[in-house]
């Protein structure tokens, strides 16, 4: 073969083997570009079936009345004072101007008195929080698993239950959003070192402040943010921690002026104890944690481990159920715990609780004022280290389970959890009040469509739980828009 031949077929040759190459190297790209977008296409689907699962849970809320302190809330904000709403005030025990008093205003503004629209700007603050914890998750850990666990977790907590169908308690939505919003702030900040972070750190922390008073758990909240990323807390730290150190300037003023100026009242069911109580009520905090039902704490006698006969009637076709799942539940957490502990585990563990302990101090001495709700800004640590551990679990275990062995965990926590609401939805004297509230406004409006003519509105046979329900005077002079309405309850 001549040499021009040969010289043709091996530039052919070299052709074809590049053809081949960019034909091989181009069929390979195609599949991860494929992968990569049904990556997200899942993601995104995870994200839909979070809320979607959360919606399915608390929608009923939706169509729950005003009551109590709803009323009591809608007669403040009639009055159109909006220097009133940031004042201290002797006659309650909050200061809420942001979360309470405002959220009503806005309400009141946007949907007159139609609860369905008040609730639902508290389901949409529930849905940014779901966004805003598993964002903080990201930030912190930077594994989308984790993030998606954690969303789902808090997304589906049985605690959310009272925050969702009590009006008067989207200061708890309110304010952890802001409280979120702040951490998220302050991880930018340490990461940019940008006086505007740092500023709208410190603002939205003032925020959280004025809408639920828990936000003062900021500074343990900064300083275990700092822990995990390995800061060293020596003199330096806290010398050049601007932060930190105007966060608790912030805190004290706070604590005085709600502790010495506009004290809480410390009597009654606010009554202060620092016993073995502190212990049993925080035991409670955690179980409802865990989505057991609140009023399974005052119809229970641990000592004997006895339920009363009246809650075992109403509860035999939930509880043991619930039971079952808070069983499987605390066992699995448990083995995937301790197949990936390690010192580093060990320290995130101790680090949660203890932001969970010292978020719960200012109801832990409080044995007769003890709610689930609480838990809404104090158990967030919790829900992004059991995030980052289920992670952790599915990306270093060597069994093939580990992936099906935490989908079980979050199936049986959203099972219970539902189970839960399903039965505060039937027990509950939240569910009891609303309906109260919304019978007797109803039957009272039948008879008296416009103002009554003598300015009194009678109702008969009546209760201390229909007194409260309706908030005493405050129900009928919302609905008539009048001061000069009286109730008179026989």
């Amino acid at each position: 073969m001549s040499a021009y031949y040969k010289s043709i077929l091996k530039i052919k040759s070299l052709n074809i083997k590049n053809s081949l190459k960019i034909s091989f190297s181009t069929r390979n790209s195609l599949p991860a570009s494929n992968f990569k977008l049904k990556i997200e296409k899942l993601t995104l689907l995870t994200f839909l079936l979070i809320f979607a699962v959360s919606f399915l849970l608390f929608y009923p809320s939706l169509n729950y009345y005003f009551f109590q302190d709803d009323w009591f809330v809608l007669n403040w904000v009639r009055t159109g004072n909006l220097l009133s709403f940031f004042e201290f005030r002797t006659d309650i025990i909050y200061w809420r101007p942001l979360s309470m008093p405002l959220f009503f205003w806005l309400g009141r503004s946007l949907f007159d008195l139609n609860p369905r629209g008040f609730h639902t700007m508290a389901l949409l603050f529930h849905f940014v929080n779901i966004l805003l914890i598993g964002h903080l998750s990201f930030l912190i850990f930077k594994n989308k698993k984790a993030k998606l666990i954690t969303m789902a977790l808090y997304a589906t907590a049985s605690f959310h239950f009272m925050s969702l169908s009590w009006l008067s308690l989207t200061w708890n939505t309110i304010g952890f959003m802001f409280f979120i919003l702040s951490l998220i702030l302050y991880l930018n900040f340490k990461k940019t070192r940008s006086i505007y972070n740092a500023i709208g750190t410190l603002a939205l922390f003032l925020f959280a402040l004025a809408s639920n008073e828990f936000a003062i758990l900021f500074t343990a909240a900064v300083l275990t943010l700092d822990f995990i990323f390995n800061e060293r807390f020596n003199f330096s730290y806290f010398k050049n921690h601007l932060i930190l150190i105007l966060s608790i300037f912030i805190t004290a003023i706070y604590l005085v002026l709600r502790i010495f100026i506009s004290p809480i009242p410390s009597q009654g069911e606010y009554s202060i104890a620092t016993d073995q109580r502190m212990l049993k009520n925080l035991l409670w905090y955690i179980l409802w944690l865990f989505n057991l039902p609140e009023e399974l704490k005052y119809q229970i006698v641990l000592s004997k481990l006895q339920i009363t006969h009246i809650f075992w009637k109403a509860a035999k076709d939930f509880f043991p159920y619930i039971l079952i799942l808070l069983l499987i539940n605390l066992l699995i957490i448990f083995r995937i715990l301790t197949s990936i502990m390690s010192k580093k585990i060990f320290k995130l563990a101790i680090a949660a609780f203890l932001l969970l302990v010292i978020g719960l101090v200012p109801v832990l001495i409080l044995p007769s004022h003890s709610f689930p709700y609480y838990l809404t800004i104090s158990s967030f640590m919790v829900f992004i280290f059991l995030g980052h551990a289920f992670s952790l679990f599915m990306a270093k275990s060597k069994e093939k389970n580990a992936a099906i062995l935490t989908s079980l965990v979050v199936v049986t926590w959203i099972t219970s959890s539902w189970i839960t609401i399903s039965l505060n939805r039937k027990i509950h004297w939240i569910t009891a009040e609303q309906n109260l509230s919304r019978e007797y406004v109803d039957l009272t409006k039948d008879k008296y469509p416009l103002l009554p003519f003598n300015l009194a509105i009678e109702i008969s046979d009546s209760n201390k739980q229909i007194i409260q329900s309706l908030m005493d005077q405050n129900a009928f002079q919302v609905i008539y828009n009048s001061d000069e309405v009286k109730t008179f309850y026989k």
